[in-house]
């Protein structure tokens, strides 16, 4: 009922959105203790020739992923089956990137810390959904940046998606902030919100 309702707003040029910035201190022995309990030979790293025939992103997604191959600010990982993207997800080691809603322009875009980096991106077919894909890259991600001297993880999710937030809990986020997204007749605002248990 809420996402039908700011649907509607929507239509009407009212755009209200609220996501948690989770923040989650990597902990080595805790990560390399919850990957044991999973299998990791079938995922990849993913290039853009992995991405640029796949039926299940549009132009404008397409475009978006070849810009940040071309970057090297992003990684990419995944997994295939019989040549079809069953999983895709990524990590950007340099930006905190906001949902296109927030339509911040590049010359706002926040910087990570040189120490974080943030997980985004997640796209599952929903084929092959309700199979622990999710947790299951959560952790490698998490891996790749411990390798990477990464502490500090981030991850934006919309406060209404229920399941993304219980896996990253799961995972041992905690949530930092609120972050409430306002564009009222193409007037924006972000407010940033200490998050209080």
């Amino acid at each position: 009922i809420p996402r039908a309702g700011k649907k509607i707003l929507r239509y009407l040029g009212v755009n209200l959105e609220s996501f948690y910035l989770l923040e989650y201190k990597i902990d080595k022995l805790e990560v390399e203790a919850k990957m044991k309990k999973y299998d990791y030979s079938d995922v990849q790293k993913f290039f853009y020739i992995d991405i640029k025939d796949s039926n299940l992103f549009d132009k404008n997604k397409k475009q978006l992923f070849k810009q940040r191959f071309e970057s090297k600010d992003y990684s990419c990982f995944g997994i295939k089956a019989e040549n079809e993207i069953c999983y895709l997800t990524w990590i950007s080691w340099k930006f905190m990137n906001y949902p296109t809603i927030f339509n911040i322009q590049e010359t706002l875009q926040e910087t990570l810390q040189e120490n974080e980096a943030l997980l985004e991106d997640s796209f599952c077919d929903p084929k092959y959904r309700g199979l622990g894909y999710h947790s299951k890259m959560n952790l490698f991600r998490l891996n790749v940046m411990l390798n990477n001297n990464i502490d500090y993880v981030l991850v934006l999710v919309l406060k209404e998606n229920t399941p993304a937030l219980k896996v990253q809990v799961k995972s041992g986020f905690k949530i930092k902030e609120v972050i409430k997204y306002y564009n009222i007749f193409n007037k924006s605002r972000i407010k940033r919100i200490k998050y209080n248990a």
